[in-house]
Parts: C-alpha cells; sequence; structure tokens
C-alpha cells in the first residue's frame, strides 16, 4: 500500500463526494435544539435527580440505563404552535 496509511472515519464523505446537506443539517439541528431548550423546562424523574452514566459497551458506546427526562412547558399555553 502506497501513500497515507493514516484513515479517518467520515461519515459523510471529504472532497467533491461530500454530502451537501450537511451544512443546513448543522444549521436546523442547532436551531432545533435552541428552540427545544427554549420552550420547554427538561428535568430528571425522580427525587434525587441523578443520572445513571453507566456505559453498555457494543460496536457503538451506549448507555446501559435509557436516559429518562421529563419536559414541561417554559410558557404559556397560547404560545404554542397548535398541533390541530
Amino acid at each position: 500500500m502506497i501513500g497515507n496509511k493514516n484513515f479517518e472515519y467520515a461519515p459523510f464523505g471529504k472532497g467533491r463526494r461530500a454530502c451537501p446537506g450537511v451544512p443546513m443539517a448543522n444549521q436546523v439541528i442547532h436551531l432545533t435544539l435552541a428552540t427545544l431548550l427554549q420552550g420547554f423546562l427538561l428535568t430528571v424523574p425522580g427525587d434525587d435527580g441523578h443520572v445513571d452514566m453507566t456505559e453498555h459497551y457494543t460496536l457503538a458506546l451506549q448507555k446501559a440505563t435509557p436516559l429518562q427526562v421529563q419536559i414541561l412547558p417554559r410558557l404559556l399555553p397560547h404560545l404554542y404552535p397548535s398541533m390541530e
């Protein structure tokens, strides 16, 4: 094998073969997360507020127990868009 032997994982490709939607997807993800954090209060159910960060080793690193979050609205009900 000749050339560079350092390979990196690039899920959307690089250079001319890169996914053209990556810049837009990055902006949409940031906007969606900001809207969620602004509009809702996220709390951990339970009295102690403890989050179990134990890891489960598989091909992709996962949490041993799924994260559970309670979502409460921060704003008045009429300020949220209707889903009807």
